[in-house]
């Protein structure tokens, strides 16, 4: 069942924006600016706690869940019939995907050099919305490939 989603955005721990993925098409750059003054106000305050374990807010009717991990903080929202169970579920798999993906910690320095790869990753993960692809061993699987492929043509 395809998910809905608001937004993804991933931070580093002082809050600078190192990605984020609007997923309405009519989001524009006034509501994307509120929606991350939000955001930050409505979170900051418990990053230190979303080290140890995955945080829950909401705003109006989207609901905001976030974990902080390594060097980066994640944030997923969405709202309509998703709850903060369904994205919850999926942020625990994202982030899995990520330290699976980053061996050596998600450092911030590591995100940014791979960031092309990360946006790539992203577009097979989310389209317009819907979380398409979410079976870990699948993704696994097809990243561990796309890896080898690279590091076999140098």
């Amino acid at each position: 069942v395809p998910m809905d989603i608001h937004s993804l955005i991933i931070t580093n721990l002082q809050g600078n924006i190192l990605y984020s993925r609007y997923c309405d098409t009519e989001t524009d750059l006034q509501s994307i600016l509120q929606w991350e003054t939000t955001l930050y106000t409505m979170t900051v305050s418990s990053w230190e706690e979303a080290k140890a374990s995955q945080q829950i807010a909401m705003s109006g009717s989207t609901f905001i869940v976030y974990r902080a991990v390594d060097e980066l903080i994640f944030f997923l929202s969405g709202g309509g019939e998703e709850n903060e169970v369904t994205l919850s579920l999926f942020l625990k798999d994202l982030v899995t995907m990520f330290q699976f993906w980053f061996k050596k910690g998600l450092t911030e320095s590591l995100f940014l050099a791979h960031y092309s790869r990360v946006c790539v990753w992203m577009d097979d993960v989310i389209t317009n919305g819907c979380i398409n692809l979410t079976d870990r061993a699948v993704i696994e699987q097809f990243y561990s490939l796309t890896w080898k492929e690279e590091k076999s043509k140098k």
